[in-house]
């Protein structure tokens, strides 16, 4: 009797607050809707409620995907309730999540399409509570509790095609004069600088420019006006890779080309690559449907060997790659080129993929996935196939670096002190750009996203060497990876000995400043890496690979465009540090304590857990 007199006081407040939200947000102005939105109590009223309507009979296991559902679906309506929105409005998960995480990033909807910006961030405690709230909907002129004015338009056709159209043939297109790669375009709303709701379109390109330098754009673009709103610079490279170290002697070279380890490959059957054209192919034969997961191209034909012989293939080679892939050998190749030791090293980055997270790096091919590779290389046929990955090597002349551009890895020939940049860990870090991947422009968003690929390349040396060791087909030579190779990233490219990109035990910044102007997000990823690497190497995470698999996750539950700046990152950090315990809880990794030793090694690079 009693519970039942608190639900009825509880439902009297629900709908007290309900008819306030309906009838007075509408006169309420940007500060006092931020005000509201941190009322954090009568938000938790109505998703106690909302919870409690769809769990009451079949209570959710803690961690469970079912919770996880149940929790998602609750918030989503009580954001919208809290907000005063009618059905026009809704809140939809801004990435997949993780089924061990309690933090929810969720993205407001208006008519089916998402609002520029307007994300949500919800973090739950133990209880089911809500503890934090981060983001929110702008206040805005034509805003209404009950219809979102949208500004009126002409009837002119706007659909992608047209606005892909337009930047790539229209004079009056910034980016007309170069070839460009649209690797996605997406309906959705504005608010532009008269705090209008517009349409508008976020288009994704990649092209390079007249002096041979790659570039990948995020346009917010006005399918009417054609007025870019705006662009971000996604790629953001240095114009050399710098390493790191004393400088010795020059390394001996076991074969020619990025790898001095022994040539000879062992290759998982089926996953043994066909040679077409100068490009590496493996198929999965599967219910007899034939699967092209992973395509590996030679970008250039100019012959380039540098002062150092660094070695890359020419079009004789091409003609004649039984060199690398003998046909009656079955399973080896010799990795005597770039070309070769890229598409075995992403084999090797795909194999870890699925044993550690059990999925593809690109994912699945479906009926709504608009991934240009499931487009472009199945013709639509391809429906419950991995996405297919594909990768450049050789790319330009003498081209220092690699990169992601939305679509393959293009990995660069190299020039005199550096090899062609087709190392296991390069491939691994420029993969795992492409795993989960949200376009975010923030620094602080990137430098997390770097993180995260300097330590699956980690992972990926740790899971190679634990596979190979002691077997005929030993990747590295006796103990190499734990006394040379561990903790230095791109150690295998460059030429001299004592040299590598990064030193992961010591970056170039130890602590995340407030304020990151001037600072790249390699640098700026320092710190973060540098916790899991410490972390490793004190034991304290028990290998790199639970340090992956905790940022693997990470990039479904805690990364998204909201985080912007050092708040953003400091809400990610927390969420991390959720997610991990999360993960502890269920068995998903290995180590324990994970939450203190997280918290005290973030707290100790100046980030705020909670």
């Amino acid at each position: 009797m009693e519970s039942n007199k608190i639900f009825i006081a509880v439902l009297a407040l629900f709908l007290s607050f309900t008819v306030t939200a309906n009838t007075e947000i509408e006169s309420l102005s940007g500060e006092a809707k931020k005000s509201q939105v941190s009322d954090s109590e009568a938000l938790n009223t109505i998703f106690q409620l909302s919870y409690s309507a769809s769990a009451e009979n079949h209570p959710p296991q803690q961690y469970s995907e079912q919770q996880r559902q149940f929790n998602i679906n609750a918030l989503a309506k009580t954001l919208v309730t809290f907000y005063g929105l009618d059905e026009l409005h809704e809140f939809r998960p801004s990435n997949p999540g993780s089924q061990y995480s309690r933090y929810y990033i969720l993205q407001h909807y208006y008519n089916n399409k998402p609002v520029h910006n307007e994300i949500v961030t919800i973090g739950l405690d133990e209880n089911n509570s809500i503890i934090k709230f981060s983001g929110g909907i702008q206040a805005s002129a034509t805003f209404n509790a009950s219809k979102v004015g949208i500004k009126a338009r002409s009837t002119t056709e706007t659909s992608s095609k047209s606005i892909i159209y337009w930047l790539k043939n229209n004079s009056q297109s910034p980016l007309s004069k170069y070839s460009l790669t649209i690797n996605s375009a997406v309906e959705m709303t504005y608010i532009n600088k008269g705090e209008q709701y517009v349409p508008a379109y976020k288009v994704d390109v990649f092209y390079v420019d007249n002096d041979g330098q790659p570039n990948r754009d995020l346009l917010v673009i006005d399918p009417i006006s054609k007025e870019i709103y705006q662009q971000s610079d996604l790629l953001k490279l240095s114009s050399e890779v710098q390493a790191q170290g004393s400088i010795s002697i020059t390394k001996p070279l076991h074969s020619k080309g990025s790898n001095f380890f022994k040539g000879e490959r062992e290759y998982s059957v089926p996953f043994a690559p066909k040679i077409t054209d100068c490009k590496f192919l493996t198929y999965i034969d599967e219910f007899y449907l034939n699967k092209r997961l992973l395509v590996t191209m030679n970008m250039s034909n100019s012959i380039i060997i540098d002062q150092g012989d660094a070695y890359m293939l020419n079009n004789e080679d091409c003609a004649n790659e039984s060199i690398f892939y003998e046909k009656d050998t079955v399973g080896l190749t010799y990795a005597y080129s770039p070309l070769a030791d890229a598409h075995f090293h992403a084999e090797l980055v795909m194999e870890m993929y699925n044993v550690y997270l059990q999925e593809a790096i690109l994912g699945v091919c479906t009926e709504n996935n608009t991934h240009p590779n499931c487009i472009q290389y199945y013709q639509n046929s391809g429906v419950n196939n991995d996405v297919p990955i594909y990768q450049g090597v050789h790319y330009g002349d003498s081209y220092v670096g690699a990169f992601w551009s939305g679509g393959a890895a293009y990995y660069g020939n190299g020039g005199f002190s550096i090899l062609p940049n087709v190392s296991l860990d390069m491939v691994a870090h420029e993969l795992t750009h492409g795993y989960q991947e949200i376009s975010g422009d923030d620094v602080y968003f990137r430098a997390l996203d770097e993180t995260t690929s300097d330590i699956a390349a980690e992972a990926v040396k740790e899971f190679v060497f634990n596979k190979t060791q002691g077997t005929d087909h030993s990747y590295f030579p006796d103990e190499s990876y734990i006394t040379d190779y561990r903790y230095l990233f791109g150690k295998e490219i460059v030429r001299e000995d004592n040299l590598s990109i990064r030193v992961l035990l010591s970056p170039v910044i130890k602590d995340i400043p407030k304020e990151a102007t001037g600072i790249g997000q390699h640098d700026l990823s320092g710190p973060i890496t540098l916790v899991f690497a410490n972390l490793v190497s004190e034991g304290k995470l028990k290998n790199f690979k639970d340090a992956f698999k905790i940022l693997a996750n990470s990039k479904k539950t805690c990364v998204n465009t909201s985080i912007i700046g050092y708040a953003g990152l400091n809400l990610a950090a927390n969420c991390i540090v959720d997610l991990a315990n999360g993960m502890e809880y269920s068995d998903a990794i290995d180590t324990v304590n994970i939450k203190n030793e997280l918290s005290t090694a973030f707290t100790g690079i100046n980030l705020n857990i909670e």
